[in-house]
């Protein structure tokens, strides 16, 4: 049974929220192509202007945070979040850096949105997706802070403040239509926010995340504090051991360790290991195993993306052994949820160079684009028929 099916198996559809987990972290440490501009954007998006953005991760440590909200706030004028949002979208198509920190400046957006609403429900009403939902995150970042001000450094509530706060703040009542991605936003928002404003301490952080009613929100919250772990302003904050490319996942109580190796590939990958080194430590991590293989398809889903998928097929037929199919499901996954439709996917399914793989794989992605994304037969059986090429049939066969 396949790590899919286990989490809707045993924690009540968590799947959906690593889902959309993954179009967040895609590509947080590895090669990051330029992605497709928005068209609907009006013609005077991406004016130079933003981009002078770029020059506050010049910055030392702190100084990123306040630098980038004092942008937003002085560059925003009457603009809309969406707008602003728009703007960000295609300037990290014209700047390499904008690009590489597109998650943080959304962040940014994010925060500016809930000075601006002053409540959840409207603030996540405006944001989207840009850049891994990084203005979600930010949303519940503000909410944190204390005061008006957003353009100071750790101006943040007490630490039983925000244990009284989390706990109500991802309600139905908070929120604007609170479909499931929305609501996985909010908790994996809560994570981040966690851990930012205990100043990157994993331990408290994981605790207060504890305080939340079941396993899904928790497991949500988790998420967010290990990838904030990742990707902080300050690196210098972060609880990572060049040592120990399993750090801190293999320290940490059994009820932790899916959520965080389903991040750790991209510490590895920052280490400079290899493709073919963290297939082997993803083998030596037990039960645990299967969230790092699908963690490690995650991270390399870009190479498919940009027409190189060899180092992607190599790594998962060849170095994972038995968690082939889970590297094989990291990568599908994360390809369909880049575009929200199977053609990157069913065409690195038809690229894999053992039949058995092939099958797996359109069958692991037909799966996914019924119960993720509501797709029927004829939906799937279309795609196959657009996206698949020559193995169209094998493809159908598995809807």
């Amino acid at each position: 049974m396949n790590y899919i099916k286990k989490l809707i198996k045993n924690r009540q559809k968590l799947i959906l929220a690593i889902s959309v987990l993954i179009i967040l972290v895609i590509s947080i440490v590895i090669i990051i192509p330029k992605l497709a501009t928005k068209t609907a954007a009006s013609n005077e998006i991406g004016r130079a202007k933003f981009s002078e953005i770029a020059s506050c991760f010049s910055k030392q440590g702190n100084e990123v945070q306040p630098c980038l909200d004092n942008f937003i706030i002085n560059y925003a004028g009457t603009k809309s979040i969406q707008s602003l949002l728009a703007e960000l979208e295609l300037a990290r198509t014209q700047n390499t850096l904008i690009e590489n920190q597109c998650h943080p400046i959304a962040h940014s957006i994010g925060r500016y949105a809930f000075q601006k609403y002053n409540n959840v429900g409207d603030s996540f009403q405006a944001c989207d997706q840009t850049c891994h939902a990084g203005c979600y995150h930010g949303v519940l970042e503000r909410m944190f802070f204390n005061g008006d001000d957003i353009s100071t450094v750790n101006r943040h509530v007490a630490i039983n403040t925000l244990k009284q706060k989390i706990a109500s703040t991802c309600t139905s009542a908070n929120l604007i239509n609170p479909t499931q991605p929305v609501i996985f936003q909010c908790f994996h928002g809560l994570g981040h926010a966690v851990m930012y404003t205990l100043d990157y301490d994993l331990q408290g952080s994981l605790a207060t995340c504890d305080l939340l009613a079941d396993n899904y929100q928790r497991s949500s919250c988790y998420g967010g504090v290990f990838m904030e772990n990742v990707t902080a302003f300050d690196k210098n904050k972060r609880n990572i051991k060049t040592a120990d490319p399993l750090y801190p996942c293999d320290s940490l109580a059994g009820k932790y360790q899916s959520d965080c190796y389903m991040m750790q590939t991209s510490i590895m990958s920052e280490f400079g290991m290899s493709s073919e080194q963290i297939a082997q430590k993803c083998s030596t991590v037990g039960q645990y195993a299967v969230s790092c293989f699908v963690s490690l398809g995650r991270d390399l889903s870009n190479y498919v993306r940009i027409d190189q998928p060899q180092n992607v097929i190599t790594t998962c037929e060849d170095y994972s052994g038995s968690n082939s199919e889970n590297c094989i499901d990291g990568t599908i996954y994360a390809l369909i949820d880049n575009k929200f439709d199977p053609s990157f996917a069913f065409k690195f399914c038809g690229q894999l160079k053992k039949t058995a793989d092939v099958n797996i794989c359109y069958r692991d992605a037909d799966s996914y684009l019924t119960w993720a994304y509501q797709w029927d037969k004829a939906k799937i059986s279309q795609g196959c028929d657009q996206y698949a090429s020559n193995n169209a049939s094998i493809c159908k066969q598995n809807i």
